[in-house]
């Protein structure tokens, strides 16, 4: 750790806030509670790059970097992987406010860069006022910029060996509400009723073949507006790349194969028609996740059927023309079946 003199002129170097200042703190006064002695601006010589705390813990190096501003998604993964080079295991923390059991986030370029997916997505955050660690988990799709989330504050008892190989994170389950199926209902018909003045490259595509049935943005399937559990990875709304992947090639095709729909949808990313948040743009796991998650839906309803694992096919297509009235109430059954398909799924 740097004494005080040492310290002083960092901070007048480095124009360190103090909130920065307040989260490594924190984090140094939680590893000493926990035996484990730690240094401020690590230099590292081998990678040229100081650590803002760096540890050891049973014969393995740890650094912790708080970010607390927005930092390029290619330099991001430069500083994670030059720390792995040199056997240092890097661990990327925010800061924010506990907001309660369920909240809404509004989700930055940062805290994008933030989410973690193993053992499950998550994030991690300091509370500097409350000081404590806060866990961000249970991430749900709800616009754009906005996904719920579920948070989990551990108790002083969380030790330092849960903390670093995530056993903490595997006790994470979904947050999967009937007060959330209420609020997702509530946008679902705002989006019916809605009147769009100005188009993005998806929604032109997705006008196009709602129009083949004589149909504008409002009549979008209500098969086609499902909160899937990865939805979150993109910015896109789900009635517009669901509507797409439904209407536009799965019910073109006798045979669905998952690997085809996902170099389609990566396709679609570059095209513009699907928007992808920015930690998520090289991980084509988690888009085969979401499509396949999209297609398992569709077979649950009978709209394919699977011939074995990643291939399924055609069984019959959806009545795309229907009125808003009926829409509505499709609406509804369809979020209750969802519910029911999930909990299903649980078991």
């Amino acid at each position: 750790m740097l004494c005080k003199e040492e310290q002083h002129d960092y901070q007048k170097e480095s124009n360190e806030s103090a909130t920065h200042q307040s989260a490594k703190a924190f984090v140094v006064e939680w590893l000493a509670r926990k035996g484990v002695i730690s240094e401020t601006e690590k230099w590292i010589p081998v990678i040229q790059r100081r650590a803002d705390i760096y540890f050891q813990f049973k014969d393995q190096e740890y650094v912790i970097e708080i970010q607390l501003s927005f930092i390029n998604r290619k330099d991001f993964r430069m500083r994670y992987e030059d720390y792995l080079s040199v056997d240092i295991v890097p661990f990327w923390v925010g800061v924010d406010q506990v907001d309660g059991l369920n909240s809404d986030q509004k989700m930055t370029l940062l805290d994008e860069l933030l989410i973690q997916m193993k053992p499950v997505p998550h994030a991690c955050y300091i509370d500097v006022e409350k000081g404590t660690w806060l866990f961000r988990h249970g991430y749900f799709y709800l616009q754009n910029r906005t996904l719920t989330a579920c948070e989990y504050v551990p108790d002083d008892e969380l030790s330092i060996g849960a903390f670093l190989n995530k056993s903490v994170i595997n006790q994470f389950t979904v947050c999967f509400s009937d007060s959330f199926i209420r609020r997702w209902l509530s946008q679902t018909k705002r989006k019916r009723l809605q009147k769009t003045l100005s188009l993005n490259q998806g929604e032109r595509t997705v006008l196009g073949l709602l129009q083949e049935y004589g149909l504008n943005l409002n009549y979008f399937p209500a098969i086609c507006r499902v909160p899937l559990q990865q939805q979150y990875i993109l910015k896109t709304p789900p009635e517009i790349w669901q509507t797409w992947l439904l209407l536009a090639v799965i019910q073109r095709r006798d045979r669905i194969v998952i690997t085809d729909l996902c170099d389609l949808m990566s396709e679609a990313v570059g095209k513009g028609i699907i928007q992808i948040r920015s930690n998520f743009m090289e991980d084509r796991g988690r888009m085969r996740l979401l499509v396949t998650e999209f297609v398992c839906w569709l077979h649950e309803l009978g709209v394919v059927g699977q011939e074995y694992p990643g291939v399924y096919q055609l069984e019959h297509s959806i009545t795309v023309k229907k009125n808003l009235e009926t829409l509505l109430q499709d609406d509804e059954l369809i979020s209750k079946r969802y519910l029911t398909y999930l909990e299903t799924r649980k078991k």
